[in-house]
């Protein structure tokens, strides 16, 4: 198991490994030619924009617009590469309401979860946050909600040693202050040297509001952080979400929007631009997005594989070898686990990604575009909450790692034990009355009780009662050894009666027709897969080998293993044991005998019954060939009888040996005119015995041989 599971993996690596080598060249020349004509385009772009630009042209031609409409729309922004929370950090934002049911921009030490440090929310004109050392929502201020839309500068100053913000709200209209420097709750947040941190941007249901110059200031006026959603980063009308970083939660819902929104309407030649800009690098995106996609699944094969060897390792370690080094071995594959999960999330991210990408490159027509976005985005949202849980680190020290297979405890709880005690406890004679039914009928090929299914009350009677209760007491008193029924069986009376047929008038027909007390031992045909062994082991070509892996079905005419290793199932059985009733795949109480033509012409014409067949008449004529002193007839004669009794295991009658006489020289005459009528050499044989034989008198005796294996005596036993 271990061997195959490090081979699939091992395969996956060279897969992944190959299309990367084959595919990546490819894309690297893609990008770079790509990322030149993104460069030329956007520097004509500027340039024409700069000659069109006059003294009352707005600073900001771009915002964002989060509409909640009859839903919820709450996206999320991780910052990263922060090395320290400064003192006075400053962070503010431009916000226009059109409709404030519920709009609030939050800070989070926790965006995977939805966890709120600092609260700012803006609710039907008043404002709302927490208060200082609580998660309890406060009114701090109001506002006039008459004029809309109404513009709002949102300031907030941190203190993280006091753990507060100093907040601030000013009316752009007029710069008149509605609340100032009025302390909030900042409740520990703190984004450095973390990841999952960031802030939340959420429109309620009924509300619409845009937010622009979002910015991260250090007090010496460093910028750290500044989200603008100016074109060619953003396009009019795009989605957000569609830029790698932004993040839509779970909490959104319903048919709620967050889209790129113009201040005012473009000219055409801006449209022209945009548009030639926008298609070029919507290109350019789509090539990176499929190499980071090859790149991601080459890294996450390359540590699948590292962590189930480090798995291995350990556990070897730990169970097998109580290495010292158990602990050390789990510690490196714990890591290597934690680091596996966390490839396989990151794939799964850049696969979300490129989907999304494909699905907003369709054209406007296509009627399931707005659907594969929706969908697009779902599935990136749940990839990128399942990564931010994976980028989660391990303890250094964690000595857990997934066991290979189920790990049972040292000291076993006994429940196992005392069921296998009741079951087979001398009062529960039931049991052993099922085993030793079954091993009367694999030797009489009849059951003591009809419904070998059913021993309860509306099953079937014994036909011997007090013969099976002895059976059962035997078997229970012997210790449970089938060896020791066995022996009784075959031993007995019973079995070793004759099974000849009786003249019509035999007085036990009389009484006993169905052949019920055993008064004669019942025939009954092979089962099928010792008529399929039959035919090997009378060629003397049987592997007889104990053990070993199970093999398909469908080599079963061509390898020589006895009929119990091949698999046999509902999906794949052997043609050969199906036409000879072979098992069941459902259950294992009494096998059904039928009798069909396809029977005699699998024991004529099938390969495996020719090929053995000519194995058997050469060994047997060989056999003969080496006793000197017969004459011809004489080694026919004796032919005859050693294959009646090598095959039907008795030798034949005056009537047969005339009738097998008769027949070898029809076949010969036979065989002799057809090798005259053709001129043409036999071709040689590859392997042996996979053509007849070329001298008509050999042929001849094959033929006899497949004849009797179509006796009824073959595939009786008596």
């Amino acid at each position: 198991m271990i061997e195959e599971e490090t081979l699939t993996r091992t395969a996956a690596v060279e897969q992944a490994q190959q299309k990367w080598d084959t595919e990546s060249p490819s894309l690297e020349q893609q990008l770079k030619e790509h990322e030149q004509i993104q460069t030329r385009l956007l520097t004509e772009y500027r340039a024409w924009q700069k000659s069109q630009q006059t003294a009352d042209s707005p600073f900001s031609q771009q915002t964002l617009q989060l509409t909640g409409g009859e839903g919820r729309r709450a996206l999320a922004r991780e910052l990263t590469d922060w090395n320290e929370l400064p003192e006075q950090l400053e962070i503010y934002f431009q916000l226009r309401l059109h409709a404030d049911k519920m709009v609030n921009f939050q800070l989070s030490n926790d965006l995977a979860a939805g966890r709120t440090n600092l609260y700012v929310a803006f609710e039907a004109g008043n404002i709302l946050t927490y208060a200082p050392g609580s998660t309890s929502v406060t009114t701090i201020g109001s506002f006039p909600t008459e004029a809309k839309p109404l513009d709002l500068q949102v300031d907030l100053k941190l203190q993280p040693a006091k753990d507060i913000a100093l907040l601030t709200v000013t009316r752009s209209q007029d710069q008149s202050s509605i609340i100032k420097e009025t302390p909030i709750a900042l409740n520990g947040w703190n984004p450095a040297h973390s990841v999952n941190r960031g802030f939340f941007l959420d429109a309620h249901a009924g509300s619409r509001a845009e937010f622009d110059h979002i910015v991260f200031l250090e007090p010496g006026g460093r910028e750290l952080n500044r989200f603008d959603f100016e074109f060619p980063d953003f396009s009019d009308g795009a989605d957000v979400t569609s830029a790698t970083d932004w993040i839509l939660t779970r909490f959104s819902t319903g048919n709620a929007t967050s889209k790129i929104t113009l201040q005012k309407p473009l000219s055409p030649e801006e449209q022209q631009w945009q548009q030639k800009i926008s298609a070029a690098r919507q290109q350019q995106s789509l090539v990176q997005l499929k190499r980071d996609l090859l790149l991601a699944e080459l890294e996450a094969a390359r540590a699948e594989l590292a962590q189930y060897q480090a798995r291995v390792d350990a556990a070897r370690a730990r169970h097998i070898d109580e290495s010292p080094e158990a602990d050390s071995l789990a510690r490196t594959a714990c890591q290597a686990e934690w680091k596996a999960k966390r490839s396989a999330s990151q794939q799964q991210v850049a696969a979300a990604e490129l989907k999304l990408h494909t699905a907003q490159m369709l054209p406007e027509t296509e009627k399931t575009r707005s659907k594969q976005i929706q969908d697009a985005q779902q599935q990136l949202t749940q990839a990128r909450t399942a990564l931010a849980a994976a980028e989660k680190p391990r303890d250094a020290q964690s000595i857990d790692f997934a066991p290979l297979s189920r790990i049972f405890p040292q000291q076993s709880s006994g429940r196992r034990a005392a069921l296998a005690q009741w079951i087979t406890s001398p009062d529960n004679p039931l049991t052993a009355r099922v085993a030793v039914n079954h091993i009367w009928m694999r030797h009489f090929g009849q059951p003591l009780v009809d419904s070998v299914y059913n021993f309860g009350r509306s099953g079937a009677q014994p036909t011997h009662p007090q013969l099976i209760d002895w059976l059962a007491a035997e078997l229970m008193a012997h210790d449970w050894k089938m060896k020791h029924i066995h022996r009784l069986i075959l031993s007995s009376d019973a079995y070793q009666r004759s099974s000849k047929g009786v003249a019509a008038g035999h007085p036990n027909l009389a009484t006993d027709r169905d052949n019920r007390l055993l008064w004669k031992f019942p025939l009954r045909r092979m089962e099928a897969e010792v008529v399929r062994d039959s035919l090997f082991y009378l060629a003397d070509d049987l592997d007889t080998t104990m053990f070993g892996q199970e093999i398909e079905q469908d080599q079963g005419l061509t390898t020589n293993r006895r009929s119990l290793y091949y698999s046999y199932h509902g999906e794949a059985k052997m043609e050969f044991l199906a036409l000879f009733d072979g098992p069941s795949s459902t259950d294992c109480y009494r096998r059904q005998t039928t009798v069909r033509p396809q029977q005699a012409l699998a024991l004529t014409n099938s390969q495996l019954a020719l090929k053995q067949g000519r194995r058997i008449a050469a060994r047997l004529w060989t056999e003969q060939a080496q006793l000197t002193g017969k004459s011809p007839s004489e080694q026919e004669l004796d032919f005859i009888r050693n294959t009646f009794e090598l095959i039907l295991a008795r030798a034949p009658n005056q009537r047969e040996q005339a009738a097998a006489l008769r027949f070898l020289e029809q076949q010969q005459t036979l065989f002799q005119k057809v090798a005259q009528a053709t001129s043409q050499k036999p071709a040689a044989q590859k392997k042996p015995f996979e053509q007849p034989a070329t001298d008509p008198a050999a042929r001849a005796r094959e033929s006899l041989v497949q004849a009797l294996f179509n006796h009824n005596d073959f595939v009786t036993i008596r």
